[in-house]
């Protein structure tokens, strides 16, 4: 069960995930560097997608965090009910960082690499 918890600590916070959650820019990003209008206007319907995609995740996240927390204050010995919530919260997880790494495939695909380069060049 010990390691189950550190794992879902790790996962939610315990490394650099800002590359999975925080697209704030990156619209901005898009505008500036994609002069052709097709692919600037299919590269905003992903960075859209990428935004609902890391809101929801972040909705989730902060109900299986009070689901977790409320199992772990009634456990009375029986871990069942945090193991499956581990689970899920690391299937849910899993899912997610799919999911966005699929769509910035996608929208690397879209974008030349010097518009790329020059949207995220630090």
């Amino acid at each position: 069960m010990l390691i189950t918890i550190l794992t879902i600590l790790f996962l939610s916070g315990g490394a650099s995930t800002g590359w999975l959650y925080d697209f704030g820019d990156m619209k901005k990003q898009v505008k500036t560097v994609v002069a052709d209008d097709e692919r600037k206007d299919a590269a905003l319907a992903l960075v859209k997608e990428l935004k609902a995609r890391a809101k929801a995740e972040r909705k989730s996240v902060k109900s299986m965090s009070k689901q977790l927390e409320n199992a772990i204050a009634i456990a009375d010995g029986d871990d069942s009910q945090l193991l499956y919530l581990g689970d899920q919260f690391l299937d849910n997880t899993r899912t997610y960082y799919v999911d966005v790494l699929d769509l910035r495939f996608e929208l690397k695909q879209i974008i030349t690499r010097e518009e790329w380069t020059a949207a995220y060049a630090e």
